[in-house]
């Protein structure tokens, strides 16, 4: 393959779109989140800038 035109470009990166959608989402085994869910109060966000 010599040299690429904008149109072989937009098509191999569909395809690699493609291929990644497929692919299933990577996690090391074992992975867990150790952080409490922590839900703000009103009293929390009084005074506080947003």
């Amino acid at each position: 393959m010599g040299e690429w035109t904008t149109a072989q470009v937009q098509d191999r990166l569909e395809l690699a779109a493609g291929v990644v959608r497929q692919m299933p989402g990577v996690m090391p085994q074992g992975y867990f989140n150790a952080w409490p869910v922590y839900f703000h109060s009103f009293a929390d966000k009084v005074g506080q800038e947003t």
